[in-house]
C-alpha cells in the first residue's frame, strides 16, 4: 500500500501533462486555422469582382427573401444594392402629382439595417475582434459550391450562452465569400452567391455609377461621426454611452444625424453601433418631446413599407415597459426613460437583447 500512495501523485502528474500537452496542441491548431481563415480573406479582399446574391431568412412564422447586386472592389470598395424586390413607390407622390414632394430630398432614406456582416473588407477590418470572440474551424477542405472549388469553415461564439452559428463557403483559389448560413435558435439565413464575373472594367463601371448616384442624391445620407463627449454635449448629458453593452461588443462609431418621422420633418438623433466582429447592434437615442411628433406622424411604427406588420408585445425590464417587436432577422426594442427615446435593433436571441435593454436603462 505505501508503494502504491508513492506512485499516485507521480500518475497524476503524468496525466496533468498529458492534458496540458492536449489543450496545447489543440490551441495550435486552433491558431493555424485562424491564420488559413484570414490569409482566405486577406485574398478576397484584393479581388475585383461583381456579382448577384440571394438570400432568404425564415422562421417559424415569416419569411423573407431578397436579391443584390454585389460590387467588390480591391480598393476598400464594397457596396450591395437591392434588385428584388424593388423599392415601391410612394402612393401619396402618385396621387396628388406633388413634384417637390416626390424629389425632395431623394437621398434621405432610411437605410436597412442588417444584424450581421460576412464580407471580406469587415472580416479583415475586424480581425482582431472576431479572433477574440469566435471560434473558427474548418469543417470540409474541398467541396465543390456554384461551379467552384471551395472551404466549408464554421465559426462559433467564445461565449456558452450565445447560439448563434455561422457556416461560411470560401473559394479555395480566391477567398471570395460564395455561400453563407446563419441559425440563431429558431432563425435562420442562408446566403448564396448566384452570379460572378472577374472583370475590372465592369467593376469601374458600377462603381461610378455608384458615384453618379450619391451625387445626384446629395452625397452621403451618413450623419457626422463624433466622440462621447461631444455627442453628449449635443444631448445636454441625457445620452445613455456605455462601453460594455454585452460581452465582446465594442462602440464601433457614433453617429448624429436626422432621422427623419415624416415628409416635412426629422429629429436630431444619436446612432451608436456596436459590434463584435460579425455581429451588428444599433442604438438610436432621441429627445422624447420630439418623439411624440414622430408617434403622430408615423403611425406604421418605423416599419418599412413592402414589410408585414411584426409580432409585437411588450415586457418590464429594469422597472422600464418595452415595446419589442420581432422581424425575420432582428429584434426591435422601443422605450422611454427621462425624456430619452431609445430604439434598440439587432439580430441576437432576445435574453441578450434583454440584458443590452438594461444596460442601457442602468447606465442612466
Amino acid at each position: 500500500m505505501a508503494t502504491s500512495k508513492r506512485k499516485m501523485p507521480k500518475i497524476r502528474t503524468f496525466l496533468m501533462i498529458i492534458s496540458f500537452s492536449l489543450i496545447w496542441s489543440f490551441s495550435l491548431v486552433s491558431e493555424a486555422d485562424q491564420n488559413q481563415f484570414f490569409d482566405l480573406v486577406t485574398q478576397a479582399k484584393q479581388m475585383d469582382w461583381t456579382g448577384r446574391k440571394l438570400v432568404v431568412s425564415w422562421t417559424e412564422d415569416h419569411c423573407a427573401a431578397f436579391e443584390l447586386m454585389v460590387v467588390h472592389g480591391s480598393a476598400d470598395k464594397y457596396y450591395q444594392r437591392s434588385i428584388y424586390p424593388e423599392r415601391p413607390r410612394s402612393r401619396r407622390n402618385q396621387s396628388n402629382g406633388n413634384e417637390e414632394r416626390k424629389n425632395r430630398e431623394p437621398g434621405k432614406r432610411v437605410r436597412s439595417f442588417r444584424p450581421t456582416r460576412l464580407s471580406a473588407a469587415s472580416m479583415h477590418r475586424y480581425e482582431p475582434l472576431i479572433r477574440n470572440n469566435y471560434v473558427l474551424e474548418r469543417v470540409e477542405a474541398d467541396v465543390t459550391i456554384c461551379g467552384r472549388k471551395a472551404q466549408i469553415w464554421s465559426i462559433t461564439p467564445h461565449q456558452s450562452d450565445r447560439n448563434k452559428q455561422f457556416k461560411v463557403w470560401l473559394d479555395s483559389a480566391t477567398g471570395i465569400l460564395l455561400q453563407s448560413e446563419q441559425k440563431n435558435g429558431q432563425n435562420r439565413q442562408l446566403s448564396v452567391l448566384t452570379q460572378l464575373q472577374f472583370n475590372h472594367q465592369l467593376v469601374n463601371e458600377r462603381l461610378a455609377e455608384l458615384k453618379r448616384d450619391q451625387q445626384k442624391s446629395g452625397g452621403s445620407r451618413r450623419g457626422r461621426l463624433v466622440s462621447k463627449s461631444i455627442a453628449q454635449q449635443s444631448f445636454k448629458q441625457k445620452l445613455s454611452l456605455p462601453d460594455d453593452l454585452l460581452s465582446g461588443f465594442q462602440i464601433e462609431e457614433i453617429e448624429l444625424m436626422e432621422r427623419p418621422v415624416t415628409l416635412s420633418s426629422s429629429i436630431p438623433t444619436v446612432h451608436l453601433r456596436y459590434t463584435d466582429g460579425l455581429e451588428i447592434v444599433s442604438v438610436f437615442q432621441s429627445l422624447s418631446s420630439a418623439g411624440r411628433d414622430r408617434a403622430r406622424g408615423n403611425r406604421r411604427g418605423d416599419r418599412p413599407r413592402g414589410q408585414r406588420k411584426s409580432k409585437t408585445i411588450k415586457q418590464k425590464i429594469a422597472e422600464i415597459e418595452v415595446t419589442i417587436m420581432e422581424r425575420v432577422d432582428v429584434r426591435v426594442y422601443q422605450w422611454n426613460d427621462n425624456d430619452i427615446d431609445f430604439t434598440l435593433i439587432g439580430g441576437l436571441a432576445q435574453s441578450e437583447m434583454d440584458r443590452m435593454v438594461k444596460s442601457l436603462i442602468l447606465n442612466r
